[in-house]
């Protein structure tokens, strides 16, 4: 394998993809795109079925990061920050072209929603584990909250997050953030 070239075979397909989708290009496109043969992206990638495996990935990676850059030392703070976060960033991948979006949560049965939930979900029970360690949050099974969080924000994932514009989107999520955490707040007695 030649990481420069399978580089330039991830980059030209992430264009081509969001500008037409998957569906509409094909192995020859990207090859054309790159200046190279088709058997040459097949050296680099057995199917283009692997190569939207590695470009939903990447573009997970970056909903994760960005969520990551978004923390703070308070478990509120942090707790909606977070999901702030996570819209903010669907909306800038979205503004990069007509099917930007379709990798994040992608449908490849290699992938899988469940594959990137667990990313999210790990760092979700490491504010939520902080929370309840320093007194701020009450609860018992770490995994379960973290799994109801993440099913409480899925419309606030795409396709469904663009139905609205995003500063209602924002809004709505750091609304949604706040009654969460009322409900995890510790409480006397």
């Amino acid at each position: 394998m030649n990481a420069d070239r399978r580089l330039e075979i991830l980059n030209a397909a992430g264009r081509l993809f969001r500008d037409n989708g998957a569906s509409k290009t094909t192995i020859g496109d990207i090859a054309r795109e790159v200046g190279i043969g088709v058997g040459t992206v097949y050296l680099e990638f057995p199917s283009k079925e692997a190569i939207v495996v590695a470009l939903s990935e990447a573009r997970h990676l970056t909903v994760v990061r960005a969520m990551e850059a978004a923390t703070s030392d308070d478990p509120a703070e942090c707790f909606e920050r977070i999901l702030e976060e996570r819209v903010r960033v669907f909306f800038r991948l979205a503004a990069e072209g007509a099917h930007a979006c379709d990798f994040v949560l992608c449908p490849s049965a290699q992938v899988g929603v469940g594959h990137f939930s667990s990313e999210e979900s790990k760092l979700l029970e490491a504010v939520l584990s902080h929370g309840r360690a320093v007194g701020v949050f009450a609860f018992d099974d770490l995994s379960g909250v973290s799994r109801l969080v993440q099913r409480a924000c899925a419309a606030y994932s795409p396709p469904w997050l663009f139905a609205l514009d995003e500063a209602t989107a924002v809004s709505e999520v750091v609304e949604l953030a706040r009654l969460l955490v009322c409900g995890l707040s510790a409480r006397p007695g």
